[in-house]
């Protein structure tokens, strides 16, 4: 099955029945405190911080992701957000176990009968494709890798989709959070450009055995991290070059970047804008190590010092203006979706199977 078939249907499986009277209800709780937090774990913990940032974007300040050291037990006067697929999950449930009863919890899940349940005040739940497996028609070759590759990550994907129609209704910027989801979904449809698309994944397939570093800037970073997280699943040694931990560059290595605009200008000058980049190409160049970029302009300064570019259409590089809109940010919910598909055809021309991946997955998260 192709990549443009697959995002196809990946993006398919994002529409589904949203809870809408449940949404509406949790936007009115939003205005009503103070303050709100978001709490989840592994790629779903990504996504809330994702949402988290984006909604900072609008009104600074607002919103606080619950981290190792933040206190929860601390929080009060707030509304908390926790995300969890399978509701088991152990770190947000102990986190929760811990909260201050002045703090009401909404939670997320695509299991509303699970243990987080018990600790929220209200429970929105996400369905998942694998529920309505008979009205899709899913084929062997998706069931074969399903639970941890292509479908498996639908729970966060539809989780991004429904928080980001959430910030979109809530600043107004749709009126109606059913209708705002639509468009949003509707908009993640793209031309992939298949033959960068497969030549990344055999680049990734050839670098397995090597580190492949993944980074990216403000919401970019998140979705490197993101990646990082899924892809640790097949197996791959992975790394952010922020990380304290991150170690020395090789020549045998990788870089990959993840970057809308593809940081052009600098004071009005082509050239990179941060320098953390022009740092990192710096050390490549030096030591010979091969630069992949995922972007949305080809022609920009990262574009043109990279070895291979992936154009994905969605970030107006033009535009020196804070994203206010979810539709701002579809260069870095596409390749969240994208990521979704290079894992699949990873896993399939690797046969690398949902038990192998399982082994490679956090017990914590």
């Amino acid at each position: 099955m192709e990549y443009q078939t697959l995002y196809n249907k990946l993006v398919e499986n994002l529409y589904y029945p949203i809870e809408t009277k449940k949404l509406n209800e949790l936007e009115k709780m939003m205005k009503e405190n103070k303050r709100f937090f978001v709490l989840g774990s592994g790629r779903t913990g990504y996504v809330c911080e994702f949402f988290s940032s984006v909604f900072n974007d609008n009104k600074p300040f607002s919103s606080f992701v619950i981290g190792d050291r933040y206190k929860i037990e601390s929080l009060k006067d707030g509304l908390l957000i926790a995300a969890s697929g399978s509701g088991k999950t152990p770190y947000v449930i102990s986190r929760l176990q811990t909260i201050n009863k002045k703090v009401n919890v909404v939670s997320l899940t695509a299991n509303e009968t699970s243990p987080i349940s018990s600790l929220s005040n209200k429970i929105i739940t996400i369905k998942d494709k694998r529920q309505r497996k008979k009205k899709y028609n899913i084929d062997g070759d998706i069931q074969k890798h399903l639970p941890l590759t292509l479908l498996g990550t639908s729970f966060e994907l539809k989780l991004m989709t429904t928080l980001m129609a959430l910030n979109d209704y809530y600043f107004r910027h749709s009126q109606n959070i059913k209708k705002g989801y639509k468009y949003l979904v509707d908009s993640l449809k793209s031309n992939l450009d298949e033959r960068k698309i497969s030549e990344l994944t055999e680049l990734l397939i050839k670098k397995r055995n090597n580190r492949i570093f993944i980074t990216g800037h403000y919401q970019c970073g998140i979705v490197s991290n993101y990646i990082i997280n899924r892809w640790k699943n097949l197996g791959f040694k992975l790394t952010n070059p922020r990380s304290a931990e991150s170690p020395r560059m090789k020549k045998e290595d990788l870089v990959l970047i993840i970057s809308g605009s593809g940081q052009e200008y600098l004071n009005g000058e082509k050239g990179f804008e941060h320098y953390y980049y022009k740092y990192i190409y710096d050390i490549c160049k030096k030591r010979n190590v091969e630069k992949a970029l995922i972007t949305s302009n080809t022609e920009s300064s990262l574009a043109l010092n990279s070895n291979l570019v992936v154009p994905i259409k969605g970030r107006d590089y033009l535009k020196r203006i804070l994203p206010k809109k979810s539709t701002d940010y579809l260069f870095e919910m596409k390749t969240m979706l994208l990521e979704a598909v290079i894992t699949h055809k990873i896993a399939e021309k690797l046969n690398i199977t949902e038990s192998q991946m399982k082994e490679n997955h956090s017990d914590f998260v």
